[in-house]
């Protein structure tokens, strides 16, 4: 029990000198900011992995594919020949689109902001 009340003295004779050292006044904010850092770093790394992950997967699954099932693939545009019927239809959607890309552009984006 000597050595026990030994140490206690010692360490009330320290919290009672106290200390000259003090912190500066945005210490504080400055560890937040390198802790805020730090995760955006890491959400953004695991993000790039994720990315890079997602697209060898594609890939690796188009290989798959075209390996094992013997696919045979022949691009051609016959897929155009929709718009030869329907030219009016086609040239009402890109107004379309492109009227609701400048509205979300110039007025939904401003209210959001500010």
């Amino acid at each position: 029990m000597k050595e026990h009340d030994k140490f206690e003295d010692v360490v009330s004779e320290a919290l009672k000198k106290g200390s000259t050292f003090e912190l500066p006044q945005d210490f504080a904010d400055r560890v937040v900011v390198k802790i805020q850092q730090a995760a955006l770093q890491r959400e953004a790394t695991r993000d790039r992995w994720l990315l890079v992950a997602g697209i060898a997967s594609m890939i690796g699954a188009l290989v798959f594919v075209f390996v094992f099932f013997k696919v045979e693939f022949k691009p051609t545009v016959g897929v155009f020949t929709f718009f030869k019927g329907y030219w009016g239809l086609v040239v009402f959607g890109t107004i379309f689109a492109t009227a609701l890309h400048l509205v979300d552009k110039h007025l939904l984006k401003k209210q959001v902001s500010g």
